[in-house]
């Protein structure tokens, strides 16, 4: 069994960083991507004030935005 670190602290994602880039981030970490509408963080907990960002990639997306994410 692998163990897996899950970070204490929050996160801070770079404002050029790409959604699904992020999302990829944080999938691959165990943690949440939130936002309060001016920062983004990759946090282990939802915090106060903050909302969840959710990605999905729908099934029937065209074949290049798919090999995007």
């Amino acid at each position: 069994m692998t163990a897996v670190v899950i970070p204490l602290a929050n996160i801070r994602i770079p404002s050029e960083t790409e959604l699904l880039d992020a999302a990829n981030q944080a999938e691959a970490a165990h943690l949440h991507l939130i936002t309060n509408g001016r920062e983004t963080l990759l946090s282990p907990h939802v915090l106060p004030g903050w909302i969840k960002v959710v990605t999905k990639i729908k099934p029937g997306t065209p074949a290049e935005v798919r090999a995007a994410a």
